[in-house]
């Protein structure tokens, strides 16, 4: 049976991440040793009531669990990130979806394609609940998922339901390495609806990457309950993370890909998230320069 990623569950939860069954670790991030620079990342504190955590207890993954589980890695035939919208056609939507292209290339340092957008098949439509029905869109993109991809993800502005759930924002299967994320419900002021957007394409690719949630840090792979707990999250990766990315992604340039990201947040107006990347980038920097000594 196939692990299923839920975006949203109806009213009840917005990111739902199954099954479970692995323990959190942390790893040493030399912290303690870099005394000229803070640490930017912070620790999650005990959950409020109605926050995920308090809700679904889950374990979290080690960077060693990682490891033994990631099965989707970059490699010479595995190259590129594809992008197919589904019955997309105006041109603020298409904007919107090249934005999100632009930010995840840079986030996953990977190459990014967007295809022809394909009309929505009529099959995948309940007219009586005026949604469509993700599990059948799943089903599409995993027949035509290109040789070379480590991921194909479908993006749409319509509505999508998923079993007897009120509605998802999306859903994502790791094996088949694909995943469908609807914006309908993300629509708000431009700048707004990109970085909600960017947040869960970036997020739910994680997990087609086998990552899972993140307990231990404020971590872009933090499960969430609410959407404002969704927009609390950061744009960036903890260091646990940031390590599991760097061993699929291997190769990949940390220091310019933060740079890149500070970029695009500074372009887009996230004052925020730009300076919080910049921290993380001369943090890195430091630990480098100042490794601990040997006991």
């Amino acid at each position: 049976m196939r692990t299923v990623y839920h975006i949203l569950l109806g009213l009840v939860t917005l990111f739902l991440l199954v099954p479970l069954g692995v323990r959190w670790g942390t790893i040493n991030t030399h912290a303690q040793d870099q005394q000229t620079v803070k640490s930017p990342w912070t620790r999650l504190g005990p959950p409020r009531p109605g926050d995920w955590l308090s809700v679904f207890r889950e374990p979290g993954q080690t960077y060693a669990q990682y490891i033994r589980e990631a099965t989707n890695p970059r490699n010479e035939t595995r190259t590129t990130i594809y992008i197919l919208p589904l019955g997309i056609s105006g041109e603020q939507e298409n904007a919107l979806i090249s934005e999100v292209a632009e930010y995840a290339g840079i986030f996953f340092d990977t190459p990014v394609v967007v295809q022809k957008s394909i009309p929505m098949p009529p099959q995948a439509h309940d007219p009586k609940r005026g949604q469509t029905d993700a599990h059948q869109l799943l089903g599409l993109l995993a027949s035509r998922v290109p040789d070379d991809a480590l991921a194909l993800a479908g993006m749409t502005d319509k509505d999508l339901y998923s079993g007897a759930l009120n509605f998802v924002f999306g859903l994502a299967s790791l094996e088949a390495r694909v995943g469908v994320y609807s914006f309908y419900r993300y629509r708000s002021d431009p700048k707004t609806m990109l970085k909600r957007t960017c947040k869960v394409m970036t997020h739910e690719l994680g997990h087609i990457f086998s990552m899972r949630h993140c307990i231990e840090y404020h971590c872009l792979m933090n499960g969430s309950n609410s959407l404002s707990e969704s927009d609390a999250r950061p744009m960036v990766l903890c260091p646990v993370c940031a390590k599991k990315l760097e061993y699929n992604f291997k190769g990949i340039d940390m220091a310019a890909r933060y740079e890149k990201l500070r970029r695009f947040y500074r372009k887009h107006g996230w004052s925020k998230d730009a300076r919080l990347v910049g921290r993380i980038r001369d943090f890195r920097s430091a630990a480098k320069s100042n490794p601990p000594a040997s006991p």
